[in-house]
């Protein structure tokens, strides 16, 4: 049977056998009935998006297009980071796209976060960050962060919560307008983008291209990349049918590590030890989407692959990685009454099927091949009690193939299937105007991917690792008036088999293993705050409280790596004008323990704390908008991401520096 065929099984079997959708016209209850006044909206998007703050749930911060305008921040990155708060590590292999942390995960941050854009997932079956980079910003409509297990809606690797980009949709008949961005600043960094749209009659067509390049802050680490990307959609009546396709290309040398003397020294220095290193990528991606409404169903259905090659050179070894990654989404949702109550029902299939190939990594030349399939379908209700209360519940189950054979491994051939499930459970209670009380319950997981079930990595050859389990409850109030809003959340987790890299003993040899955990936790407390000080001068704080620990024999009560237990941000935004604006920020954060360090309880080594601010100004002249913009602006040396040499080679801690002060200059036309 085809995969095409199981989805529309699946999805008509379910809805056939589902009381809800079997009410009768007669049987529907009005919903004016239920109260004297007029309840509330319930707002229905089959890809479950929200359109402003006061429609997002309170766990959910909505970054919106007009957000993203006044910032003047043209990375993803920066979005995320200084507008989300989402504690944030530059990549590795590149500076364009970071590792975001949303609840203490450290070194599997990026494993344990799902990542959509347009309903598409572009997180990896590997232990590498989503590229996301090639989506320009000006294309950009929303940009959604939900904290917290979320493996109901997106399956394996939700356990920290979800980031979601919306791109913007034009009209039919829409009018030509675009923009066209251009940067300049530190470190020979030179930037150009332009995201156009257009409509003529039914069709509309929107193309958007980038491209950049720069030495960045250390030496032999300089980065070109570049992306094309398009969509073509018709659109008639309820339905609307699109095809988007595009092209991204990355050059990036790597430096290495330092030591903490060399850091000292230098920190822009890169180490002679390995000058060749370097990592390319090239991807190509298209999805066929089919959005609608069928009488009282609103359906949406996204068709994906994405095609992506990684060459490099690490120390003396080349290879390439191949992946291959297909997906169908499909989802249907409906609107009722029942029993005087007003629901959203929706009815998901997630279908994936990602192969990498892997060629001589290691001398000596090796070959792998890994595969990973998945089946997957879930259920959510949102109901709406009366005009203070909503519930919300879903589950997912789902099926999952993973396969691997190498050439360098004894057991050269290891497959499985696992069955796994997610669950949810929200209750949201209006008191008043102001105030409203939230609770969830859930329960989320992440299967081990391509690197953590290597087989140099992994304890037994002839194994895979087990995945991993997450329970969370969260409580929470949202705080809502005319000029301020404030969040406060309250979260515990308790994880079952987490996957870590720790020391390990392959047989009389002590060595660093993916190996799962037996118990962790996080306790954690988040405070959002966002307020009109006068009418020209906003306030913005948030604070985080994470304790992020290991429960696991002999390392019981032990931090995660890579998780600072404190970290706030303070932002001050003053218009002197309607065209003219001012931004401060000032980010700070605990110390934190070394990244893959779980040697002792006391470990060798810390990343200490840092503060650091940031200066912006803005001018708009009519369509156009100039800012300028200074990071690090008291030239604060410092490193936020270090990690423990288990054979001390060339020493104990690896350092990879944060830059020093830098500059930029923007300029952004749009007509």
């Amino acid at each position: 049977m085809s995969i095409m065929k199981k989805t529309w099984i699946s999805l008509a079997c379910t809805i056939a056998c589902s009381p809800a959708f079997a009410l009768t016209d007669a049987e529907k209850i009005e919903l004016s009935k239920l109260d004297s006044n007029n309840l509330p909206a319930v707002v229905v998007h089959s890809h479950q998006t929200f359109e402003s703050d006061e429609l997002a749930p309170p766990a959910v911060t909505l970054i919106t297009r007009e957000d993203i305008d006044k910032s003047g921040y043209t990375t993803i990155s920066e979005i995320i980071e200084k507008l989300g708060f989402v504690a944030t590590r530059q990549g590795l292999s590149g500076t364009r796209d970071a590792t975001y942390d949303l609840r203490g995960y450290g070194g599997t941050a990026s494993s344990n976060l799902a990542v959509i854009v347009d309903g598409v997932r572009y997180s990896v079956k590997e232990q590498a960050a989503a590229r996301i980079s090639a989506v320009p910003i000006q294309s950009i409509e929303k940009i959604e962060i939900i904290r917290g297990g979320a493996s109901v809606a997106y399956g394996d690797g939700a356990s920290a919560g979800v980031i979601r980009i919306t791109t913007r949709s034009p009209e039919a008949e829409s009018k030509p307008e675009g923009s066209l961005l251009l940067s300049t600043g530190s470190y020979g960094y030179n930037e150009s983008s332009f995201s156009g749209s257009a409509g003529v009659g039914p069709w509309s067509f929107s193309l958007d291209h980038q491209q950049s390049n720069t030495r960045n802050y250390r030496r032999n680490n300089g980065e070109k990349f570049d992306s094309v990307g398009g969509t073509i959609r018709y659109l008639t009546g309820a339905h609307q049918v699109g095809l988007r396709l595009g092209n991204d290309n990355s050059e990036v040398r790597l430096p290495n590590q330092l030591t903490l003397q060399q850091f000292k020294d230098d920190p822009r220095q890169a180490p002679n030890s390995n000058p060749n290193n370097f990592s390319n990528i090239q991807r190509d991606s298209a999805s066929l989407f089919f959005k609608g409404q069928l009488g009282s169903y609103e359906y949406d259905l996204n068709l994906a692959r994405n095609d992506q090659l990684n060459t490099f050179r690490l120390g003396g070894a080349t290879g390439e990685r191949s992946l291959l990654d297909d997906q169908i989404m499909a989802s249907l949702s409906r609107d009722f009454n029942a029993l005087g109550l007003a629901h959203q029902l929706t009815v998901g299939v997630h279908l994936q099927d990602a192969t990498y190939d892997t060629v001589s990594v290691f001398p000596p030349a090796f070959f792998a091949n890994i595969s990973q399939k998945s089946n997957a379908l879930f259920v959510t209700d949102d109901v709406l009690v009366n005009e203070t209360l909503r519930l919300n519940a879903g589950f997912r189950v789902e099926s999952i193939d993973q396969f691997r054979e190498d050439t360098s491994s004894p057991d050269d051939t290891v497959s499985r299937n696992v069955d796994l499930n997610a669950f949810e459970f929200g209750v949201s209670k209006k008191l008043n105007d102001t105030y409203t009380l939230f609770s969830k319950l859930g329960q989320s997981y992440r299967v081990p991917n391509a690197d953590d079930n290597e087989p140099f990595s992994r304890p037994f050859a002839d194994k895979f690792i087990n995945p991993q389990r997450a329970k969370e409850v969260e409580f929470g109030v949202n705080r809502t008036a005319p000029g301020n809003r404030q969040t406060v959340r309250l979260f515990f987790a308790k994880l079952k088999d987490e996957i870590i890299a720790a020391p390990f003993d392959f047989g009389g040899f002590l060595g660093i293993a993916n190996v799962n955990l037996d118990k962790s936790e996080r306790l954690g407390v988040e405070l959002e705050h966002v307020s009109d000080l006068t009418n020209d001068l906003e306030l913005r704080a948030a604070y985080t409280y994470l304790d992020a620990s290991i429960e696991s024999e002999p390392l019981d009560n032990v931090r995660v790596p890579l998780v600072p237990s404190h970290r706030a941000q303070v932002g001050l935004n003053y218009d002197f004008s309607e065209d003219t604006r001012v931004d401060f920020l000032l980010s700070a954060q605990s110390d934190q323990r070394i990244g893959g360090d779980l040697t002792t309880p006391q470990g060798v080594g810390h990343i200490p704390g840092f503060a650091v601010a940031d200066l912006a100004f803005h001018r708009t002249f009519g369509k156009a908008k100039v800012s300028l913009s200074i990071n690090n602006l008291f030239d604060r040396s410092y490193y936020s991401q270090a990690y423990f040499n288990f054979f001390g080679n060339p020493a104990p801690v690896g350092v990879y520096p944060d830059p020093e002060r830098n500059m930029k200059l923007t300029a952004r036309f749009d007509f």
